[in-house]
């Protein structure tokens, strides 16, 4: 799993998660050996959801995010992108 833990999304399902402001959205961090950001939208009643922006051509295929359990959490790490980068969610 990513930068969400199991008890991050217990606490936000409890509605006692603070600090969510610290996991959603966009956060650059390293994975590995890999630079990049790590992007979670909370979009409970979506499809699918993925990245789009500069970085892959503004294509909602390249970059769909896993949704997490049944939190409405979804999250992606997307190596190389940069802050600055542009992005959007795009959800259906």
């Amino acid at each position: 799993m990513g930068n969400i833990s199991e008890y991050d999304m217990y606490l936000f399902g409890a509605g006692v998660h603070y600090d969510m402001y610290m996991k959603l959205g966009a956060h650059p961090c390293k994975k590995g050996r890999w630079q990049g950001v790590n992007f979670a939208v909370w979009a409970p009643n979506a499809k699918s959801v993925s990245v789009i922006g500069d970085f892959n051509m503004w294509d909602g295929r390249r970059s769909q995010m896993r949704l997490l359990g049944e939190s409405g959490i979804w999250e992606i790490f997307i190596p190389q992108v940069c802050c600055g980068d542009k992005y959007k969610f795009r959800i259906k």
